[in-house]
């Protein structure tokens, strides 16, 4: 059910999948949390420390002209 969601005709949201543990989403996505538990050096993170990985399906110029305010 979710599949049909997320199909490239109904492009007008940015699309953020948390899929942890695995290989890329097979659904079009702009951004993939592959972790929740991910450690960063000089960063806290929250409980137990940790902090979410995401990848961006795109390049700089995207990322700053689309999402960076």
């Amino acid at each position: 059910m979710a599949q049909s969601f997320l199909t490239t005709e109904n492009r007008q949201y940015t699309r953020w999948i948390a899929r942890w543990g695995s290989t890329a989403p097979s659904v079009d996505w702009d951004f993939w949390q592959y972790s929740s538990t991910g450690k960063v050096d000089g960063v806290q993170g929250t409980g137990a420390g940790y902090v979410d990985l995401d990848r961006f399906r795109g390049d700089l110029a995207r990322l700053d002209a689309e999402y960076v305010i």
